[in-house]
């Protein structure tokens, strides 16, 4: 997120002191600036297409990741299970009053 934020600050600050630098008509200028904003606008619309596909990636990987957790939680509690099933007789409880 920091690079998207870096990248469309250096996008403005270079165009705007190109613009105030330029020789150039107004004509020519609106037509830099046309360019530039569609220019940003398309770059900002990958960015936000990429950084979607990410976050589903990563919606994903994380889903996979909580079925593998539980799925091995539910192992060892079965385990556990049979392991307190399967002890020798039950042991008497002693009265100590």
């Amino acid at each position: 997120m920091k690079t998207v934020v870096g990248f469309l600050t250096g996008i403005i600050i270079g165009g705007t002191a190109a613009l105030l630098l330029a020789p150039e008509s107004g004509e020519k200028t609106r037509e830099k600036l046309k360019e530039r904003g569609e220019q940003l606008r398309k770059d900002i619309e990958d960015q936000a297409k990429q950084s979607k596909e990410k976050l589903e990636d990563l919606r994903q990987k994380s889903a996979e990741k909580f079925d593998e957790i539980k799925e091995s939680s539910q192992e060892a509690m079965e385990e556990a299970a049979k392991r307190l099933n399967s002890q020798d007789a039950p042991r008497p409880v002693l009265d100590k009053s």
